[in-house]
């Protein structure tokens, strides 16, 4: 049902879910199963076509989508979707101040202190990752650690300026990209706003969170010149309206905002769609998060791919720090977890193509604003593609083989699924005929 994923079981507890107790015809094909045996999803034939029957209430949650795609396809005999077709990692809270002194764990297993550790391990280490899996960094950088949020705010020093310096060259040369995330780490939200126990200092006003944003832009500017700052991360993925507006108005670059793609149970989170917002700002939320791997992670991100073509992830160095979001997991198990993921990622869609987060935001455009639609007729499929841009991206489910194509790309993926890669806004496709 789902790309890639052929036998995956999971008795992970995130995914919730009710169903019926019930037993099924025998001439019923069964898909998928509970693990005490209750059918969650199949097909039964009835007279000249079939019913698809789905045995639950996990379709209503926006991370199971992917899968509400997969049971779509099973209705059509060759399914033809359009997908972004990228791949992509953020740092959030990079580059920031580094915390001095010794970890005490760290220094344990490496023998450094928390500023070699991240200079000569973690970024070494997340450097080699990128490189391996086509990986290419969005960061997202904190010019200050401290609880200020009222104006005038504070310069960096010589050291921070240094820091960015080192850390955002080599980013930079590696393929990636600098964002912002805040001149330090409070959520741009007014009083009352913030549910979570977070400990933050609310603004005042929207034009304290402008000035905090434009003095980390010259931060920035004051080592990369003018470079172009198009994406905003908001701290702890929280951003009042006040906040969204005071981001927009301090960076007339600004194109992107990047949060989270699912809700908190406190309901503060920024939770966005793929979308382009009414004032023109480009919407690209995370779908998934942290080093560690988990069944819920990776069904979060194989229903991402299979519904979306997008693999979207993020993750900040200072977890590392603290044993409560590692579950007191060393760097050394850490590192092999967050590899695992990507490598996971790579060998299942190795067709998924990387990109930063500006370049990954025009495939979305792209997507978002070319409508293709699709005309079956017995072997022949053709392709039409309104407001058409260059190479646009669709999943083909199918059980048939594709003969010829004209204008139009396609690759094999899977036993049941092709890439396709629109070159023309009309396509043709020409099907074997089954036997």
């Amino acid at each position: 049902v789902l790309l890639g994923l052929g036998g995956f079981e999971t008795s992970t507890k995130t995914i919730l879910n009710s169903s019926i107790n019930l037993k099924l015809n025998p001439v019923a094909e069964l898909y998928i199963t509970s693990y005490d045996k209750i059918p969650l999803l199949w097909k039964e034939n009835y007279g000249n076509g079939f019913f698809i029957i789905f045995n639950g209430t996990m379709l209503n949650e926006k991370n199971n989508r992917g899968l509400l795609a997969g049971i779509i396809s099973l209705a059509r005999k060759d399914l033809i979707y359009p997908i972004v077709n990228i791949k992509m990692v953020d740092i959030d809270d990079f580059p920031a101040p580094i915390p001095k002194g010794r970890d005490e764990k760290i220094y344990e297993e490496f023998n450094r202190d928390i500023t070699q550790f991240y200079r000569e391990v973690w970024w070494s280490e997340m450097i080699k990752i990128s490189k391996k899996y086509d990986i290419r960094y969005s960061c997202f950088v904190i010019e200050s650690y401290n609880n200020n949020t009222t104006p005038p705010f504070k310069k960096a020093d010589s050291e921070k300026m240094q820091n960015l310096l080192i850390y955002g060259k080599e980013l930079l040369e590696s393929g990636g990209e600098i964002g912002l995330h805040g001149y330090n780490h409070q959520s741009l939200a007014p009083e009352g706003y913030i549910k979570q126990n977070l400990g933050y200092i609310p603004w005042k006003n929207k034009e304290n969170m402008s000035e905090s944003i434009r003095e980390l832009i010259r931060f920035i500017h004051g080592v990369f010149g003018k470079y172009t700052l198009r994406a905003y991360v908001p701290p702890s993925n929280i951003l009042s309206s006040e906040g969204r507006q005071a981001a927009i108005e301090a960076n007339p670059d600004l194109k992107i905002i990047a949060s989270v793609y699912n809700r908190n149970p406190e309901g503060d989170a920024y939770v966005q769609e793929f979308e382009i917002a009414k004032d023109g700002i480009i919407e690209f939320p995370r779908i998934s998060a942290g080093y560690e791997r988990s069944d819920a992670k990776m069904w979060s991100i194989y229903n991402g791919v299979n519904l979306y073509g997008i693999f979207a992830h993020f993750v900040h160095p200072d977890d590392i720090l603290d044993s409560s979001r590692t579950g007191g997991k060393s760097w050394t198990q850490l590192s092999k977890e967050f590899e695992s993921i990507i490598g996971e990622v790579n060998k299942r869609y190795n067709w998924l193509r990387g990109f930063t987060i500006s370049s990954a935001s025009q495939e979305l455009i792209k997507y978002l604003e070319s409508k293709p639609s699709v005309e079956y007729s017995n072997n022949n499929i053709k392709i039409y593609t309104n407001n058409f841009r260059n190479n646009i991206y669709c999943l083909m489910r199918t059980d048939s083989v594709i003969l010829e194509s004209k204008n139009c790309d396609y690759l094999k993926i899977s036993n049941n699924a092709y890439l396709l890669t629109l070159k023309d806004p009309v396509c043709e496709l020409k099907l074997a005929v089954n036997q």
